[in-house]
C-alpha cells in the first residue's frame, strides 16, 4: 500500500522497470499532496 510507504521507497519502485505502480498510483499521489499543500495553504 503506497500510503505507508517512504516518498523515495516510491519514487524508487515509479523509477524501476517493474510495470507497477503505474501512471494512476503516480496522479493519485500528486493530487493527494496537492490537496495537502492547498489545506496548508487554507490554514494559514
Amino acid at each position: 500500500m503506497l500510503l505507508k510507504e517512504p516518498i523515495n521507497s516510491i519514487l524508487a519502485e515509479v523509477a524501476s522497470a517493474s510495470p507497477a505502480p503505474g501512471g494512476g498510483s503516480v496522479s493519485a499521489l500528486a493530487g493527494a499532496n496537492g490537496a495537502a499543500l492547498i489545506s496548508m495553504v487554507c490554514r494559514l
